[in-house]
C-alpha cells in the first residue's frame, strides 16, 4: 500500500547528490567569483479557468501589476492565450521575454516571463492523464506537461522549468518530468517551478529530490502553506492546508556556475490590496538566488555518489515501479466496470425496445405520457456505445503511457543495480 511505500523512502533531507550525475564535473573548490547575477523567481497558479474560477479577469489584472518586480515568473493555469497576451502586454517593459507552451485542446496553462533573453524552449506533454475516467475534472481537455526555457543571464545559462501535474497521475507525470529535466539540463544550473500537486513526504517529491538531486527552496519550512489556506475565501470546506507548489534548484550539472539560495517566502497571499478577493486559490512561492561564475583555480573533478545514496535512490525507483503497476491495475478495473455498465444498459435498452414494439403497450405508454421512452431508448444506447468506444481508447492510451514509464524505470533499475554491484 501507500503507507508501505512511504516507509521505504529515504530521508528527503539528504539531497546532496544525484545518482544520474556520475559524469558531471564538480566546481573548483577554491574558485573565485567574477560575475554575480541576482535572480528573483516567482511561481504562482493563477486559477484562470473561466466559468469554474471566480473573478478571473480582475485577478489576472492585479497579478499582472504585481509580478513586475520579479526577474523570472512561472505561471500555471493561464488556460487562454488571450489572457497570456494581456499579461505579456502589461509587463513587456520590465519582463520583455515570454513564452506560452501550447498543448492540448485548451492549452497547457503554462507560461514564463523573464527579464533575461530566452535562448530556446522545449515542451514535453505528459503521456498519462486522467482520460475519460476522470472527465469531470476537465483533465482530458488539457495538455499538461513540463516546459523548458533556457535563459541567458550575464553570469551564465539557466535551465528554467515550469510544470503542473494532475493529482490523480502525479507519480507517473513527475517521473516523466524527472526524465525530461535529466535529459535536457545539460551543463546549466537548474530551477524548476510549478504546481506539483504532491506533498514533501510523498513519492513524487522524492523523484525530484532524491533521484534528480534537486533541492527544495522551502525544505526547512515545515509549516509553509501554498494551497487550501483557511483564510482564503476560495478554499473548499473541509480541505486541509497543504504545500504543493515548489521551487526546486540545483547547480550540480554546471562546472562553471554556482547557484545559491539567498531568500524565500510565500507571496501573493491574502486579499488583493483594496479588494475583497485574493489573487488565487493558491499562494505564490518566490525565491531569490545568487548566480556566480567561478574561475578555474583547479581542474574540475568527477562527482561520484556513494553507495548509500545510490541505495536510497534505488528504493525510490522500486517504489515508483510498484506505484505504476498499481495505477495500471486501477485503470484496467475502470475499463472492466465500463464494459459491465455498457452490457447492463444495453440489456435494459434492448428489453425496453422489445416492449415498445408491442403496439398495445406503446399506445398504453403514450396514453399515460411515457411515449418519450421511444426516443430516449435509442439515444441512450447510442450514448453508451460512444462512451464505451472512447473509454477503450482512453484506457489504451493511459496504459500504454504507464507501460512506457515502466519500461523506462526498469532500464534505470538494471543500470543502478549494476552500479551498486561494481561499488
Amino acid at each position: 500500500g501507500v503507507a508501505k511505500l512511504a516507509c521505504a523512502l529515504p530521508d528527503p533531507t539528504d539531497r546532496t547528490k544525484s545518482i544520474w550525475s556520475f559524469g558531471v564535473m564538480s566546481r573548483a573548490a577554491n574558485g573565485s567569483s567574477t560575475t554575480v547575477t541576482t535572480l528573483r523567481v516567482l511561481s504562482l497558479n493563477v486559477w484562470g479557468l473561466y466559468y469554474l474560477a471566480r473573478k478571473v479577469p480582475e485577478r489576472l489584472k492585479h497579478i499582472s501589476k504585481d509580478i513586475r518586480s520579479y526577474d523570472i515568473v512561472a505561471l500555471q493555469e493561464v488556460w487562454y492565450k488571450e489572457d497570456f497576451a494581456t499579461i505579456r502586454g502589461a509587463v513587456a517593459d520590465v519582463l520583455p521575454h515570454s513564452h506560452y507552451f501550447y498543448s492540448g485542446v485548451i492549452g497547457s496553462g503554462l507560461c514564463v516571463f523573464s527579464s533575461f533573453p530566452i535562448l530556446s524552449t522545449m515542451f514535453h506533454r505528459f503521456s498519462v492523464t486522467g482520460g475519460l475516467f476522470e472527465i469531470s475534472d476537465g483533465e482530458v481537455f488539457t495538455g499538461k506537461g513540463v516546459g523548458l526555457c533556457r535563459l541567458e543571464t550575464p553570469t551564465g545559462t539557466v535551465a528554467f522549468y515550469n510544470t503542473h501535474t494532475n493529482p490523480l497521475c502525479r507519480d507517473s507525470q513527475l517521473f516523466e518530468c524527472f526524465q525530461f529535466i535529466q535529459t535536457t539540463r545539460g551543463q546549466d544550473v537548474v530551477v524548476s517551478c510549478g504546481d506539483f500537486n504532491t506533498k514533501p513526504a510523498q513519492l513524487a517529491y522524492q523523484l525530484m529530490t532524491t533521484c534528480l538531486g534537486l533541492q527544495d527552496a522551502f525544505q526547512d519550512e515545515d509549516t509553509t502553506v501554498t494551497c487550501f489556506r483557511k483564510n482564503n475565501i476560495y478554499t473548499e470546506k473541509g480541505k486541509k492546508p497543504i504545500r504543493i507548489d515548489f521551487i526546486f534548484f540545483s547547480n550540480d550539472s554546471s562546472p562553471r556556475e554556482r547557484l545559491a539560495l539567498k531568500d524565500k517566502k510565500v507571496s501573493f497571499s491574502g486579499l488583493v490590496p483594496g479588494k475583497d478577493f485574493p489573487y488565487s486559490d493558491h499562494e505564490g512561492v518566490e525565491a531569490t538566488f545568487v548566480l556566480s561564475r567561478l574561475v578555474d583555480d583547479e581542474k574540475p573533478t568527477v562527482a561520484t555518489p556513494d553507495r548509500l545514496y545510490q541505495e536510497n535512490a534505488l528504493k525510490v525507483l522500486v517504489a515508483t515501479e510498484q506505484r505504476f503497476k498499481s495505477d495500471r491495475t486501477r485503470y484496467e478495473l475502470h475499463t472492466r466496470n465500463a464494459v459491465h455498465t455498457w452490457i447492463l444498459l444495453a440489456s435494459i435498452v434492448t428489453l425496453t425496445a422489445l416492449l415498445l414494439s408491442n403496439h398495445f403497450l406503446f399506445n398504453l405508454l403514450s396514453t399515460y405520457g411515457f411515449g418519450w421512452l421511444c426516443t430516449l431508448t435509442p439515444a441512450l444506447l447510442a450514448a453508451c456505445s460512444v462512451y464505451f468506444v472512447f473509454a477503450q481508447f482512453s484506457k489504451r492510451q493511459i496504459c500504454y503511457g504507464l507501460e512506457k514509464n515502466l519500461a523506462d524505470i526498469r532500464v534505470m533499475l538494471r543500470s543502478t543495480y549494476k552500479r551498486n554491484d561494481s561499488c
